[in-house]
């Protein structure tokens, strides 16, 4: 191949390349709105990206957020596929909103979202990255540098994985409101030791739904603290978070709380196991 080819052959695969991404993106959306990863055993369409598809924690993170965007906005769409804004930019973008909602407990209108999109079309990640911090209003990132032990970043990674949070940022911030939220329950546990001891007991009969909590730790124990769901392929679901103790045959149809009868599903596991018997009227109730 000549050197005339061989830019020409790049340009073209590029091309190629970004057009495969938007067709993903746009399968993604589609994957996402059916939970078609749920049945497959995973508890996320960030690590069915990650540990199925193989893209690495950070495409993985950069593909789930402009997948995001795309869902809400057809604008964003478009301006992909004319290559007005990047895949970085759009999971930026989703990033940044997804933060001034949480900030200010509310939801950018989709004509603010929109009018985001169009502001940052043919800029720069680094300059769009700017303008949408200043749009939003949002805290400037600061970098800040530490010198931490091998064995405290290693424990640390262990941890963000277990929480399937790869944002050192939203670990710390997770890390420090447990911390403040524990402490408040200290002071309010503290503030209330004066007060009267209720003597009723529970029903723990045979229509209770209470499960002892001894029966609860060796269920978790030999789970090893992760979802037990398995696909049809004999795979396990890796969720450590958001665990629940699951009937397998429900209490409403008299199923016991015998520990054979109990076994530890993830919350969206959870939720789809209850479709599968409930079906979906009479879940929705219950889904986020």
């Amino acid at each position: 191949m000549n050197n005339k080819n061989l830019l020409e052959n790049t340009e073209t695969l590029v091309k190629t390349e970004k057009e495969f991404t938007l067709k993903i993106l746009k399968n993604l959306c589609e994957i996402d709105k059916r939970k078609l990863f749920i049945e497959l055993g995973f508890n996320s369409l960030y690590t069915y990206c990650r540990d199925h598809l193989k893209y690495s924690d950070q495409e993985s993170t950069i593909r789930v957020n402009a997948t995001r965007l795309i869902k809400t906005s057809k604008l964003a769409e478009v301006k992909l596929e004319k290559k007005e804004i990047s895949l970085t930019i759009a999971a930026d973008l989703y990033s940044n909103m997804k933060k001034f909602n949480e900030l200010n407990n509310t939801k950018l209108t989709i004509d603010k979202k929109n009018s985001l999109i169009n502001e940052v079309s043919n800029l720069s990640s680094r300059e769009a990255k700017k303008l949408i911090q200043k749009e939003l209003n949002l805290v400037v990132d600061v970098k800040c540098e530490i010198k931490l032990k091998k064995e405290t970043v290693e424990r640390m990674n262990r941890l963000k994985e277990k929480l399937d949070i790869h944002d050192l940022d939203l670990f710390l911030n997770a890390l420090m409101q447990e911390k403040e939220d524990s402490l408040k329950k200290v002071k309010k546990c503290q503030e209330v030791t004066s007060a009267p001891v209720s003597t009723a007991t529970i029903n723990v009969g045979n229509k209770s739904r209470y499960i002892q909590l001894k029966v609860k730790r060796d269920l978790f124990k030999l789970a090893q603290y992760q979802c037990e769901f398995i696909n049809k392929n004999g795979q396990r679901c890796n969720a450590r978070t958001h665990l629940q103790v699951e009937h397998k045959i429900p209490h409403s149809f008299k199923g016991s709380n015998d520990r054979t009868n109990l076994k530890i599903l993830c919350s969206i596991h959870n939720q789809f196991t209850g479709i599968k018997i409930f079906g979906h009227k009479k879940m929705n109730q219950y889904l986020s």
